[in-house]
């Protein structure tokens, strides 16, 4: 690892807010542990293969019990959760001891450094994508560090590409390769009424900007006509695609590339003040997150319930295909490292995260006192549970939240088979996954790209200093 490696100290905790929270002395649900010789050693009794399992923090409680459910079972297996949340040191908020703001730069620094350590070393079996910043976990999957999860499926009758989504784990392939299960997945894309969004899905940099030019005076994209909103909502959303780090190179010197820089450029200067969107002006279009099957049925129906046409046109893009399929509810990683045991282990966990009844426990809560079912956020992959979610959304057996407009209660409606058959349509057309920056890298990138908008330099400047920090930062990550 080269010095850059040692100084990794983004983290999805460094993306918290600042504000107060009482002081704990441990804030996770997870076991607190440190990797040991001993976390990889077999109970000499039973012979049970103890699998370290490097978790996030925020850990649903349909993937808890499926822990438990896992451990209890006679699979000669047991998981252990691993946290490092004791290494984390913490600042005071205003001097006041009894509050803490976010973890020292210096700590961050220091669990950074032991969880790259024990993922290389192979003293932990399984990773959670959520439990290390983006760059480095695409970093481990660009250099193999996990598993091909599809060497896995290929002799299973149980859990293959035949019972998951094909088309979504393509979108989540490595040069072929699945190195990492997506638990659950959403969709990010823009969307825009057929009358000026026209009805072409996903559509070029040269057609957007067609479209725009068309639109009526004091239109706006995604509710504003400044630069950095527009870049925010048009651009910003893509910087993952302008990165390759298995070569650890970066495109943002790319003619796409500037001529959506300049695209932005060309709206209403900002004057270092970010105005909130206006809903009530003419749209291009609007960033759109569908993560449950009633927010794709509201795409197509305003606050008054009044049925409308939609055309997902995607982020521009020169290939005219960049919506994206997002895994932000965690992917899970099989340690190319661990023994072959330890990775069938592993791989019998995924198994059980990917069946029908985990799926679906993960997409719809039951709520045994009330006796409702209660939607939550995400498609789940395995076709099964995928099916049988989204029909008991159609005959109104999960209950989902109401609104008010004008301070009337409005019922929601149920996703439509005509809907649902467009959805999954949808879905399959979807080839690129969602890339998120961590830290240093997005406030890097952003500090060039707003020196463009302040005058300071040009596109073409901007973009070149882009490539050569962009490519720098990564490289160094190898």
């Amino acid at each position: 690892m080269k010095k850059r490696l040692l100084i990794l100290m983004t983290s999805l905790l460094t993306l918290t807010s600042c504000s107060k929270t009482e002081k704990k002395e441990n804030s996770s649900d997870i076991t607190d542990t440190t990797t040991s010789d001993e976390n990889n050693i077999s109970d000499p009794e039973n012979d049970v293969i103890t699998l370290n399992y490097l978790a996030p923090d925020s850990m649903s409680d349909s993937e808890k019990k499926l822990i438990e459910e896992f451990n209890a079972a006679d699979n000669g297996y047991n998981i252990k959760l691993v946290s490092y949340n004791d290494m984390y040191e913490y600042t005071p908020v205003d001097g006041d001891s009894d509050y803490v703001g976010n973890p020292t730069d210096e700590s961050i620094r220091n669990v950074r450094i032991t969880m790259l350590q024990a993922i290389s070393s192979g003293e932990i079996d399984i990773i959670s994508s959520n439990a290390v910043d983006p760059s480095t976990f695409d970093i481990f999957m660009s250099n193999d560090a996990f598993s091909d999860l599809y060497d896995f499926m290929e002799n299973d009758p149980e859990i293959n590409t035949s019972t998951l989504n094909s088309s979504v784990l393509k979108a989540c392939e490595t040069d072929g390769k699945l190195f990492s299960y997506p638990l659950m997945y959403g969709i990010k894309t823009l969307a825009g009424y057929p009358e000026y969004a026209g009805t072409k899905e996903n559509i070029t940099i040269d057609e957007f900007i067609e479209l725009w030019e068309a639109m009526p005076e004091g239109s706006t994209i995604c509710g504003s006509n400044t630069q950095r909103y527009v870049y925010m909502n048009v651009l910003r959303e893509q910087f993952g695609s302008f990165i390759d780090y298995k070569k650890g190179k970066a495109s943002f010197d790319s003619p796409e590339f500037i001529k959506l820089l300049e695209f932005c450029g060309s709206f209403y200067p900002d004057n270092g003040y970010k105005p909130e969107p206006d809903h009530y002006t003419i749209d291009l279009a609007s960033n759109v997150y569908l993560n449950s099957f009633k927010d794709f049925h509201d795409v197509f129906h305003d606050y008054n319930n009044k049925d409308h046409e939609i055309t997902f046109i995607g982020y521009p893009s020169d290939c005219g295909m960049n919506s994206f399929i997002t895994t932000e509810y965690h992917g899970v990683a099989i340690n190319s490292k661990a023994s072959s045991k330890k990775q069938q282990g592993a791989w019998e966990y995924i198994k059980l995260l990917s069946g029908e009844k985990a799926q679906y426990d993960l997409c719809v809560y039951e709520d045994a006192n009330l006796g409702n079912k209660i939607a939550q956020h995400g498609y789940p992959v395995n076709n099964t549970a995928f099916d049988k979610v989204s029909e008991e959304h159609m005959n109104g057996k999960v209950d989902m939240d109401s609104y008010t407009v004008g301070g009337v209660p409005v019922e929601p409606e149920a996703i439509t088979s005509p809907e649902l058959e467009r959805l999954k349509n949808y879905i399959a057309s979807i080839n690129h996954l969602y890339k998120a920056l961590d830290r240093d890298l997005f406030e890097m990138l952003e500090e060039e790209t707003l020196l463009y908008f302040n005058g300071a330099q040009s596109a073409e400047q901007t973009a070149k200093m882009l490539q050569n920090r962009a490519e720098i930062y990564v490289s160094e990550l190898q």
